[in-house]
């Protein structure tokens, strides 16, 4: 079975909690629907966000091991 394009990889999926994986879901999700109705500017916004948010997570996911 073969993962979606973009979508987090199993190594990136166990150093994110649960609410930002739903959160990375329905911005793939968003960004594709933006695709499909050729809406290049709003597929490019949500790519952005996407990279900002999984840049951010492992941040947060390095701060806490650190705490640890």
């Amino acid at each position: 079975m073969q993962s979606q394009v973009g979508l987090p990889n199993l190594e990136e999926e166990l150093t994110m909690d649960k609410g930002t994986l739903e959160t990375l879901k329905a911005l793939y999700a968003a960004k594709e629907r933006a695709v499909q109705m050729e809406d290049f500017d709003e597929a490019k916004r949500l790519k952005e966000t996407i990279e900002r948010l999984k840049t951010v997570s492992v941040q947060i996911s390095q701060l806490e091991e650190r705490k640890k």
